[in-house]
């Protein structure tokens, strides 16, 4: 044998032995008795783990809540700008109302489409029918009086529009 197979030999049987001696016979592991000892540390690396494992777990609730808390953030500062630009478009637009609406605004556009100022105002009055007068002098008539006119004006009206 030469020296190369010799140690693959020796180290395939120095496998072989140890897998029988910790798996046992027919490929199942080997039972032995646990002490007090051997129970408590076991234990103690159960609780060790489910320690870890909560404890990553917060972590990352932690971190996701965070990532969910910083979004909300952006979303708000994003609705506030928007609503600030709003009341600014907002003012913007009541202020040209505001100047659409005035007096002199008004005027000068009428002046420009060659509408003219009115002068002063003429008021017109009709001679009553039974010649007592003109209409809107004096004091106002009585009711008696009006149902009199009434019937004198009615017969000059036209039956229809």
């Amino acid at each position: 044998m030469s020296g190369a197979a010799k140690y693959a030999f020796v180290g395939a049987a120095f496998f072989f032995l140890n897998a029988v001696q910790f798996a046992g016979v027919g490929g199942q592991p080997r039972l032995r008795v646990v002490g007090q000892g051997d129970r408590a540390a076991h234990r103690a690396r159960r609780r060790a783990r489910l320690g870890l494992g909560v404890l990553l777990l917060a972590v990352f609730a932690a971190a996701f809540f965070h990532v969910l808390l910083v979004q909300a953030q952006f979303a708000l500062e994003s609705r506030e700008v928007r609503a600030r630009e709003e009341q600014e478009r907002f003012q913007r637009l009541r202020l040209e109302v505001a100047e659409l609406g005035a007096p002199a605004r008004i005027a000068a556009e009428a002046a420009r489409l060659g509408m003219v100022a009115p002068g002063s105002p003429v008021h017109l009055t009709a001679p009553l029918p039974d010649g007592q007068g003109l209409a809107g002098e004096g004091a106002p008539r009585a009711g008696a009086d009006i149902a009199q006119s009434w019937s004198e004006v009615k017969p000059h009206l036209a039956s229809g529009p």
